[in-house]
């Protein structure tokens, strides 16, 4: 989830800000950057991850609360079948992840580019990715707590701290209690912390070397996942999700080995990037142990997003990766939004159809409302990266002194 843009930054050309009527409200919903630019097809993919996850969760309160509601076909039907594997937005989450923070330790080790100071990357990652994880945590901790008295404060402090060190996996041996969708977030400090001792790898040479090995690692890591990692306390560590970050290592070597600069698309591609994103989603279906294959899958995903035509620009199209790069806020607060919604509230028929209609339209906006108030007000002030130098001088000059001083 980590909706960072640092690694894409500099090998991107700016986009040209949008014009017409809804110009200030798409300006206010847009991410910063530290360059000014970006790559739309990673916010375009975000899309795609989060719209997935969302789903899971809205069909999955759906399910709970219409079983005894009104007639509810079984777990066989199709949309039972295609709802319950949003979940793997996660891993396309944890992808994109991978090639986001590979992209630069690969850029330094493979052309002798700028190094990477591992005091910045990690300040980085405390100046923006806490503060609109702390904010979270505290308002559903206290919505928990003294709003809904579900619990009382010193019943959920102990699941508080344990979330703050994202530490909720191992401790508690499950989820957060405080936002059960923290649980990723966990996986995701994991890796940012192996990341640059995983990007070693990139010092293999010759290329079909080091690709090798790490289609090898994939290969290796899915194998373990699938048979050994995936029950147990295990199945919430990195060891599970290990390869798919890996398989964004791997994207960020052939970005940098030539399909970054303006890549020639084709339409064949666009053939890929649909029947690889179908097959992603029901690869758990369709095959025994399905897990095995699901990184590949999300790879030609990804690939068929920058080398399709039609692809491409779905996923470059300025409202798809303006909802995406809100994808942070959306994830932390849709699972407490659906729990709002849910217990049946909008269940307003006594038939099955009318009333999905209702909750897999109504929710999905009702989440994306709330978040963009959300985004405005505690994600994007923490974008820039000298928000806190900022913060210390006005508050020096509130009192009268300066940060020479």
């Amino acid at each position: 989830m980590n909706p960072d843009q640092t690694a894409t930054a500099e090998i991107a050309a700016p986009v040209a800000p949008p014009r017409g009527i809804c110009s200030k409200l798409v300006l206010l919903l847009s991410r910063e950057t530290s360059s000014g630019n970006f790559v739309p097809e990673i916010d375009g993919l975000r899309f795609l991850a989060i719209s997935a996850v969302v789903m899971f969760h809205v069909w999955g309160n759906f399910k709970f609360y219409g079983t005894d509601a009104f007639p509810f076909p079984g777990s066989s039907h199709l949309l039972n079948r295609i709802f319950t594997q949003g979940d793997l937005g996660v891993q396309l989450f944890f992808i994109l992840s991978g090639f986001i923070l590979g992209l630069p330790f690969a850029r330094w080790r493979l052309e002798g580019g700028k190094g990477i100071s591992l005091a910045a990357y990690f300040k980085r990652r405390v100046t923006r990715m806490e503060p609109p994880y702390i904010l979270n945590l505290l308002i559903l901790y206290l919505t928990a707590t003294v709003v809904r008295h579900q619990f009382t404060p010193g019943q959920l402090f102990p699941n508080l701290m344990a979330s703050l060190c994202y530490c909720h996996n191992v401790i508690f041996n499950g989820p957060s209690v405080v936002n059960y969708v923290a649980w990723s977030l966990e996986i995701e400090i994991q890796f940012y912390i192996l990341a640059p001792f995983l990007s070693m790898l990139f010092l293999i040479r010759p290329a079909r070397l080091r690709r090798g090995f790490l289609v090898a690692c994939v290969i290796v890591m899915s194998v373990a996942s699938e048979f050994f990692f995936a029950h147990g306390w295990l199945r919430l560590s990195i060891l599970n999700f290990m390869q798919y970050f890996l398989i964004g290592f791997l994207m960020a070597d052939f970005y940098l080995g030539g399909w970054n600069r303006k890549p020639a698309r084709h339409l064949g591609f666009d053939i890929v990037c649909l029947v690889a994103c179908v097959l992603f989603f029901s690869s758990r279906m369709l095959f025994p142990h399905g897990g095995t294959v699901v990184p590949w899958f999300g790879l030609l995903v990804v690939i068929g997003a920058f080398r399709g035509v039609l692809c491409n620009r779905i996923f470059t199209n300025r409202l798809i990766y303006t909802i995406g790069g809100m994808c942070y806020t959306i994830y932390l607060y849709h699972f407490a939004v659906v729990g709002l919604c849910g217990h049946g509230r909008l269940f307003l028929f006594r038939s099955f159809w009318p009333n999905l209609a209702v909750s897999v339209l109504i929710v999905p906006l009702v989440i994306l409302l709330v978040s963009c108030v959300l985004f405005v007000l505690f994600e994007k002030p923490f974008m820039r990266r000298d928000w806190h130098v900022q913060l210390s001088n006005a508050a020096l000059r509130r009192f009268g002194l300066s940060s020479a001083s």
